[in-house]
């Protein structure tokens, strides 16, 4: 089987200055709100709602299985996604520090439990008042965490995981006791010309490269590729308990059916 031959140069930066994050975790832990907090196993089925294109063809798989108990979890646009077919999240999940954000929960409902990253702008805690929020912490830079200890009393658990909301998502959600967990949307790649499966703007200005994977070509930009890498680093990490389903024909899907050995050997 051929190596994968990544023609993508990735930088690992966050998308905004360090400043800013802290600027915002240091306004966001002042709120008062609760702090996330890991929970005892349980069983129940969770469906990890991501926006990458392959979601377009799975509401009613979604909706089928929230009929019969499984907890939905939206992240960023999806949650309007979901509403939108009559799918009503039970969780909803956000990292992004940019501002433009917020417009992702503004039509927040009170049966929604939203869980919104510390270093997330302030904006996105706005237009959440009134909701049920708890504040997370993924610490990015090293300065934030000396923040969050300092405030907190070192009284705080941090989340893992990787630079994406699917990936982070997948470990919060593994945190909070939950196992059996079946991702959507979870691609890391183009499908066509389509990088999610809903119109959204900010993305598509990158540059979009090539990378080769047991006879395959998916096209990527840089965060996609970053994605998949630290979805390998993640699952060196997670314990045996850990039955993870994601569904689609992308990057990630692949990377689980062919093996991740040959993506590490390739970088």
């Amino acid at each position: 089987m051929s190596k994968p031959e990544p023609k993508i140069e990735v930088k690992r930066e966050i998308n905004v200055p360090e400043s800013h994050v802290i600027r915002n975790v240091r306004a966001n832990i002042q709120r008062g709100l609760p702090q996330f907090q890991p929970y005892e196993p349980q069983d129940r089925l969770v469906l990890l709602v991501l926006g990458g294109p392959s979601l377009t063809d799975c509401a009613d798989d979604i909706r089928e299985k929230a009929a019969t108990g499984a907890i939905v979890v939206s992240t960023n646009a999806t949650h309007d996604w979901l509403l939108e077919r009559d799918i009503t999240p039970d969780m909803h999940l956000q990292l992004d520090a940019r501002p433009f954000n917020s417009r992702f929960v503004e039509s927040w409902l009170p049966s929604i439990k939203y869980f919104i990253a510390s270093q997330s702008d302030p904006a996105v805690f706005d237009a959440l008042e009134g909701a049920d929020v708890t504040i997370w912490h993924c610490m990015s830079k090293p300065n934030e965490r000396a923040l969050l200890r300092k405030y907190y009393l070192g009284n705080f658990f941090e989340v893992p995981g990787g630079g994406t909301i699917g990936t982070r998502g997948l470990m919060l959600i593994r945190m909070l006791g939950f196992y059996n967990i079946e991702a959507y949307g979870f691609d890391s790649c183009y499908m066509g010309d389509d990088h999610h499966a809903y119109a959204q703007e900010e993305n598509g200005t990158d540059p979009i490269g090539e990378l080769e994977v047991d006879g395959r070509t998916f096209r990527c930009e840089p965060w996609m590729f970053e994605q998949a890498q630290d979805f390998l680093k993640m699952t060196e990490h997670v314990d045996e308990k850990f039955n993870l389903v994601v569904h689609g024909d992308g990057l990630i899907s692949h990377l689980i059916k062919t093996g991740s050995k040959l993506f590490r050997e390739g970088n």
